[in-house]
């Protein structure tokens, strides 16, 4: 699915194992395989995939930097090897699991605010782009 384009029409056969989150994410949700998907738009600059599973639409993978303030998701994953983000993140209550809301964004790559649980965290644009985010649109 990661590399059908817009329109494209299948069915759900698997996720690898090696991504964790995303089974979470699509199990908690009822989306199994034999599922039927059809990928709806794909936002370029790591944005989003938006997919419809049934009568739901999800947005699958996207930057939490293409988020606009008001977007709720998920936290899922880093996607930079750098595992001090990950230490970061931690050390401010942040994991993959983790609900979020964006607050406010400065604009000229500056910085996001970004609620998760009571507090709101002030995030960099190279944090931002490496951490991945869903939600149901």
């Amino acid at each position: 699915m990661a590399n059908a384009g817009i329109g494209a029409a299948g069915t759900f056969v698997r996720v690898s194992d090696a991504d964790p989150e995303m089974l979470r994410y699509l199990a908690e949700r009822g989306i199994a395989p034999g599922a039927r998907f059809e990928v709806l738009e794909r936002q370029p600059f790591d944005g989003p995939l938006f997919v419809r599973f049934g009568d739901d639409v999800h947005v699958l993978g996207g930057s939490l930097a293409a988020a606009s303030p008001g977007t709720r998701g998920t936290f899922v994953r880093i996607s930079d090897s750098d595992p001090e983000m990950l230490r970061y993140l931690a050390g401010r209550g942040i994991a993959p699991g983790a609900r979020f809301e964006v607050v406010d964004r400065q604009p000229f790559d500056g910085p996001l605010f970004v609620r998760f649980g009571d507090a709101v965290h002030v995030l960099g644009g190279a944090l931002a782009r490496a951490m991945r985010v869903e939600d149901t649109a």
